[in-house]
């Protein structure tokens, strides 16, 4: 799961936001730096899907949920 605030979730947040982590880090960062990881996930051959915070707190966590399992 990602945190909204924690991985800058597109949703809230636009490329250039600075997100006050580590002194400040703007979204775009941290979406690259979680694209290296799935990148490095997915050559080990792990299926990698996000959710996000926002998406536990929504009415569809059901569905989601039904998703991950499956």
């Amino acid at each position: 799961m990602n945190g909204d605030y924690w991985h800058g979730n597109p949703i809230i947040y636009k490329s250039e936001d600075i997100i006050p982590i580590n002194g400040g880090i703007k979204a775009k960062s941290l979406w690259r730096k979680d694209w290296r990881k799935k990148l490095i996930a997915k050559q080990y051959g792990y299926v990698v899907k996000y959710i996000w915070e926002l998406d536990i707190r929504s009415s569809n966590f059901e569905k989601i949920l039904k998703e991950v399992i499956y």
